[in-house]
C-alpha cells in the first residue's frame, strides 16, 4: 500500500512563516499586497497556481513563467532570511507535528507500505522547511509544485498526487488503476478534494484541533499528532480498504 503525505500543517507547522514570507515576496516581486491568505479560498493549493490566481484575482493580469519564477525565488529567500537564525532548534518557526518522526520510522520498518510526499509548496521551499523543521525527508519518492513544460499551467494538487503514485509503483508501465491501494494524508480542504478525485483513501491532520471544516466536507478520520503511530497506521489501513 502506499501513503503519500502532505508537508505543511501535515508532517510540519510552517504555516504561519510560509503565508508571511510568501506575501512579502508577492508585494515585492509583483506589487501585490494585501491579499486573502486563507488558501481554502482560492481554486489553487500551489506555489505556481496562487502566484497565478492572486495576480488575475487582484490585479487583472496574468504573470508571465518567469515573474512567477521570480517570486517564487524571492519567496525562497525570505524564507532562508526567516529560518536561519532558529533552524532545528526550539524557537524555530517550524517544528514537527509531535511524533511525526517515530511514526515515519515505523512506517518505513513496514514492508506492506511505501511512502511519498506529495505538497502544494515548490521542492526549494519544502527543503528550506524541512530542514529548519528538523526533519528531512531525502530518498524518499517526492511532486512538488510545477508548471506544465508545455502550457505552463500549473499542476493540480490531484496532478501532483499522482505523479508520486507513480513514482511510488516499482513497475514501469502499469496502469494506475492497477497500482497497489493508496491514502493521501493531509490537513487541507484541497488534500480531501484531490484524493477523492483520485479515488484513494484520506486521513486528515489538524494539530491545532480545528477540525469542523474537514469534518463538513465529509473527512471521517482525522488526527491531531502521530504520538502513537501503531494507532495511526491502522487508521491507514481502514483509509485504503
Amino acid at each position: 500500500m502506499h501513503v503519500i503525505f502532505d508537508i505543511d500543517g501535515t508532517l510540519i507547522r510552517s504555516t504561519h512563516v510560509d503565508d508571511e514570507c510568501f506575501a512579502i515576496a508577492m508585494g515585492r516581486v509583483l506589487g501585490l499586497r494585501n491579499f486573502d491568505t486563507n488558501w481554502a479560498n482560492y481554486q489553487h493549493s500551489t506555489d505556481d497556481g496562487l502566484i497565478l490566481e492572486i495576480a488575475q484575482r487582484y490585479a487583472g493580469f496574468t504573470p508571465t513563467p518567469r515573474q512567477i519564477d521570480d517570486a517564487k525565488q524571492e519567496f525562497f529567500a525570505e524564507l532562508r532570511c526567516a529560518l536561519a537564525p532558529a533552524a532545528g532548534g526550539p524557537t524555530s518557526p517550524c517544528t514537527q507535528i509531535d511524533g511525526v518522526a517515530a511514526m515515519l520510522d515505523t512506517l518505513r520498518a513496514r514492508a506492506d507500505w511505501r511512502i511519498g510526499i506529495s505538497s502544494g509548496t515548490s521542492e526549494e521551499a519544502a527543503r528550506i522547511k524541512l530542514a529548519a523543521a528538523g526533519l528531512p525527508l531525502d530518498g524518499l519518492p517526492a511532486t512538488f509544485s510545477h508548471r506544465c513544460p508545455r502550457t505552463h499551467a500549473p499542476a493540480s494538487r490531484a496532478e501532483i498526487i499522482a505523479a508520486t503514485r507513480r513514482k511510488l509503483n516499482p513497475r514501469d508501465g502499469e496502469p494506475e488503476s492497477a497500482a497497489p491501494r493508496a491514502v493521501y494524508v493531509g490537513d487541507g480542504l484541497w488534500d480531501l478534494r484531490a484524493a477523492r478525485q483520485l479515488g484513494i483513501g484520506f486521513v486528515g491532520v489538524r494539530h491545532d484541533a480545528d477540525e469542523s471544516r474537514l469534518r463538513a466536507e465529509g473527512a471521517q478520520r482525522i488526527v491531531q499528532h502521530y504520538r502513537d503511530p501503531h494507532a495511526f497506521i491502522a487508521l491507514l489501513e481502514e483509509a485504503a480498504a
